[in-house]
C-alpha cells in the first residue's frame, strides 16, 4: 500500500509542476524581477537651483 501512495504522489507532484511550468510560459511570468524603466529623479527645485549656481 505504501508504494501506491508513494507513486501517486509523486505522479500528482510531477503532474502539478508540469502544469505550473505550463501556466507560467503562456502568461510570461518572469522568474527574477528586473526593471523595464528606470525610476525617474524626483523634480526638486533646490537641486536645480544648486546646478546653476555652479556654473
Amino acid at each position: 500500500m505504501r508504494p501506491v501512495i508513494l507513486a501517486m504522489t509523486a505522479l500528482v507532484s510531477g503532474f502539478q509542476l508540469m502544469m505550473s511550468g505550463f501556466m507560467s510560459s503562456m502568461i510570461n511570468i518572469p522568474i527574477y524581477e528586473r526593471r523595464v524603466a528606470e525610476v525617474p529623479t524626483p523634480d526638486d527645485p533646490m537641486q536645480r537651483r544648486r546646478e546653476l549656481d555652479r556654473t
